[in-house]
């Protein structure tokens, strides 16, 4: 492709999204007034947020980001645990050995990152807007680093299997910062102007865009990225990277859609009904602290309404309020918005975060209220499954990849080369996802036990060892702290020769108290020669 491809893909990209960043701007007027600079022009140091009257869906949202980041990811806990696609490597003690200190370095190094602060963005992002873009790399000298990505700024396209694999984004640069980034590559057009100093600071406009190589080669890198001058239509810069490093997750998707739809778009209506509703109160409330006025024609003067002001008349009710249905009914706005506003809290799962701050005066037990935190957290299954599946995930990945390039984490034994990850979730939200499986399988086995007492043979459809092993792992479990199955069945081997060993030392002794003070062999045939040759005498 030439620079002038380049620049008509990213054209029709643009055009595409024309719909749906409209509808962002929209969404972030009323709810996320930081990143309203998706159409609409803002200048630096712009009072944000002036058109909002209600701010219910500001902190609603940030309520909702707040609760999926430490359900996510708990604090000074592993969000997750790393294995093997491939079940049985999990058996293999040095794969163990290794995944254990995947899991535990990944995590402390992405600990002493930027990632918390970038990620909170990116959630934001997700709930609001519903499509969020997170980009990682490995830093010399500064570790992992992380990148969130208003989405003003980037357009996206998927591939065939609905994945995200290409992002493109427009960058201004300055004549000074666009000789610094490419050097004499930067376009005809800046090199001429760097000429002239009092030009330095004209902008430029650049594309980049990176997306998967179009002819694949072990000798380049997958995905390619290129950064094209739109004023010169040239190539400034080309180079590549190994995997994918933008994590683009959506939260929910209509059917034909590519960007995503979050929190904040479904509640665009119910938010902008809450702007007029609190605009009628406080006109309301205006209306009775500050009436309209009756004057009539005799009186002279100006009618002064401060407190404790004196208005002298000619004859009595020569002014006074209009009306008292003029003023509007108070009390029954004050229900109508107080009810809107929880309407709006629920569109954005505030309900499920913050279940346990509405239960004051509340005499459930503890079971009964993490049994109601549990339903609450089941609501998030789908869209949660999607940000594990197009965000968590590929950006986990990526982590270890470029820790391993980086000898950050320990040799892969042999048996886990050119074989694939797979990301067990473990934080609270997962958990309590999987926990009616765990609870299933518990009850399952449980009723199979008590059964067994009339029909024996029922406790033979329970694989013990399996479910138990599954249990564990939904549990949250760490497969460096469970026992390969070879390790399983040598402790059993042990156990039955310790009890083999300790069935003999009775046989022994009951043989001696048998035959106290014998001083023949038992006959042959008979029950003691049995005994004795059972315990080897």
């Amino acid at each position: 492709m030439n620079a002038q491809d380049y620049i008509t893909m990213y054209d029709r990209a643009e055009r595409d999204a024309v719909n749906f960043r409209s509808l962002y701007q929209s969404v972030a007027d009323l709810m996320f007034p930081r990143e309203n600079k998706i159409i609409s022009t803002r200048v630096a140091g712009e009072e944000k947020g002036s058109g909002v009257i209600d701010p219910t869906g500001i902190m609603a949202s940030i309520e909702m980001a707040s609760g999926l980041s430490i359900n996510l990811f708990p604090p000074g806990q592993r969000f997750y645990n790393v294995v093997m696609a491939d079940k049985a490597l999990n058996e293999i003690d040095s794969v163990k050995r290794v995944l254990g200190k995947i899991t535990d370095i990944s995590h402390q190094k992405r600990a002493n990152s930027n990632f918390m602060l970038q990620a909170n963005e990116t959630l934001r992002s997700i709930s609001v807007f519903g499509t969020g873009c997170l980009f990682n790399e490995w830093v010399p000298g500064i570790g992992l680093n992380y990148i969130d990505y208003d989405v003003g700024q980037y357009l996206i396209r998927e591939n065939s299997k609905g994945r995200v694999d290409t992002v493109m984004f427009k960058i201004p640069y300055t004549v000074t910062q666009a000789i610094e980034e490419y050097g004499d590559r930067a376009g005809e057009s800046v090199m001429e102007m760097y000429k002239d100093p009092s030009r330095h600071n004209e902008q430029f406009w650049y594309i980049r865009v990176v997306r998967p190589r179009a002819v694949p080669s072990r000798f380049e890198m997958p995905f390619e990225v290129t950064d094209i001058s739109i004023k010169d239509k040239v190539i400034v810069y080309e180079g590549g990277y190994e995997e994918f490093p933008y994590a683009v997750p959506r939260w929910t998707k209509s059917s034909g859609e590519v960007w995503g739809r979050g929190q904040g778009t479904f509640a665009l209506s119910a938010v902008r009904g809450l702007q007029t509703l609190k605009r009628d109160l406080y006109e309301c409330g205006n209306k009775h602290n500050n009436p309209p006025l009756e004057v009539l024609e005799s009186f002279e003067g100006e009618v002064k309404t401060f407190p404790g002001a004196l208005n002298f008349v000619a004859e009595r009710k020569s002014i006074g309020a209009i009306e008292q249905q003029a003023l509007g009914n108070f009390p029954i706005t004050v229900d109508i918005l107080e009810n809107a506003q929880e309407e709006v809290k629920k569109w954005f799962f505030n309900d499920v975060f913050v279940q346990l701050r509405d239960l004051k005066g509340d005499r459930r037990t503890t079971l009964e209220i993490r049994e109601r935190l549990a339903e609450g957290l089941q609501r998030l299954g789908p869209p949660i499954g999607r940000l594990q599946e197009e965000w968590l995930s590929p950006l986990v990945a990526r982590d270890i990849l470029l820790l391993l390039r980086n000898g950050e984490l320990p040799p892969l034994p042999p048996e886990m080369h050119g074989k694939a990850f797979k990301i067990e979730y473990v934080g609270r939200l997962a958990m309590e996802l999987k926990s009616q499986q765990a609870r299933g399988w518990q009850q399952w086995a449980a009723t199979g036990a008590e059964l067994s007492q009339v029909f024996p043979d029922v406790i033979d459809n329970i694989n013990v060892d399996s479910g138990y092993r599954r249990l564990g792992e939904t549990l949250g479990v760490s497969v460096e702290d469970m026992t390969s199955a070879d390790e399983r069945d040598q402790l059993r081997q042990q156990r039955a020769a310790q009890q083999q060993a300790m069935m003999q030392t009775q046989l022994a002794a009951e043989a001696g108290k048998a035959y106290p003070g014998a001083t023949k062999a038992p006959e042959e045939g008979s029950a003691a020669k049995k005994i004795m040759d059972a315990v080897g005498v």
